[in-house]
């Protein structure tokens, strides 16, 4: 059957919008769960990568310069938001 055909859509939009199995919407907290071990998964593998390709294929230099450099763009935004989001709560 080709790609784009009207049935491969139907089917296609069936998959997509199908409801979640029921197992999954029983708890709300057991759903946060299941979404908290992949994140965390997903964190730890990133993070295993990261460490072997700046181990085996980067100059200590070059991994310091990279932390440096990533802590400067993406960390400092992201507390610098939440101390102002921290002051503006506590003066409320």
């Amino acid at each position: 059957m080709p790609a784009f055909t009207p049935a491969w859509r139907v089917v296609t939009l069936r998959f997509v919008f199908l409801p979640p199995p029921p197992l999954l919407c029983r708890s709300p907290q057991a759903l946060a769960q299941l979404v908290l071990l992949g994140a965390v998964m997903l964190y730890v593998c990133t993070a295993a990568d990261m460490f072997y390709t700046a181990k085996y294929y980067h100059t200590p230099a070059e991994t310091l310069s990279t932390v440096v450099v990533v802590f400067l763009l993406f960390q400092l935004p992201v507390l610098a938001w939440v101390q102002v989001k921290r002051a503006a709560a506590l003066r409320a």
